[in-house]
């Protein structure tokens, strides 16, 4: 009885290191296929100059942020405009949308949502920054067959990643925010300066899409100055 009490448990152990193995091996898959570790970390920053779709309306803009986890995202359309940015310890906005037509700090869940993101692929070198990953086994995702990772950050927010088991390419993401599922779609994979980037993110809320942004075009190692993302209040 203790013998097979034993194997029983090896069983379990050995098992459980077989699913950490293959959330580790599928995210190096992926972190391959879009051009490998070395080569994104030689991306110092990045425009993205893109056009926003939603309700049936084309937003020209551009998102741009450096290695510093930086970021700015400008949107113009009918002579309004809308800047949400971060120095990585600030975020803050102008949404002439919304009426907000000064710098506003962003507080609460909408600041951390923006200081959370991450300039580097959260999947490079994720062990060394804090976030782990569990296996959480396959799905069909309209028609492709996905390998699951739930990504954990050091924070604790959870999200679920799949990836396509032919190509290792990551094509979804699925997380909660404000008590709703929200999903991200990648899709028109392009190689530039030797690694792949999403050409169309896709954002569903409910099963219903939000938005649609288009890379129009990409460019790294751009100029940075640091009043593109300071807050320039008080």
């Amino acid at each position: 009885m203790k013998k097979i009490l034993s194997t029983f448990l090896i069983a379990i152990v050995t098992l459980g290191v077989a699913y950490a193995q293959s959330a580790d091996a599928i995210a190096s898959k992926y972190v391959e296929a879009i051009g490998g570790a070395k080569a994104w970390k030689n991306v110092k920053s990045r425009k993205y100059t893109i056009t926003l779709n939603q309700a049936g309306f084309d937003i020209p803009g551009y998102i741009i942020g450096d290695s510093k986890n930086r970021e700015r995202l400008e949107l113009e359309f009918n002579g309004m405009k809308m800047v949400q940015a971060s120095d990585a310890s600030t975020a803050w906005t102008i949404n002439q949308f919304q009426g907000v037509n000064e710098p506003t700090k962003l507080e609460g869940a909408q600041a951390e949502a923006v200081l959370e993101a991450q300039f580097l692929d959260v999947f490079i070198d994720h062990k060394k920054r804090g976030y782990t990953l569990s296996y959480e086994g396959e799905a069909d995702l309209e028609g492709t067959s996905c390998q699951l990772v739930k990504l954990t950050s050091p924070k604790g927010k959870e999200s679920v990643h799949y990836f396509d088991k032919a190509t290792g390419l990551q094509i979804a993401q699925k997380e909660s925010a404000n008590g709703q599922e929200t999903m991200s779609h990648y899709s028109d994979y392009t190689e530039m300066e030797g690694v792949l980037v999403p050409k169309k993110i896709t954002q569903k809320m409910g099963g219903v899409v939000a938005f649609t942004i288009t890379v129009n075009k990409t460019e790294f190692n751009v100029a940075v100055t640091d009043d593109m993302f300071t807050f320039p209040g008080k």
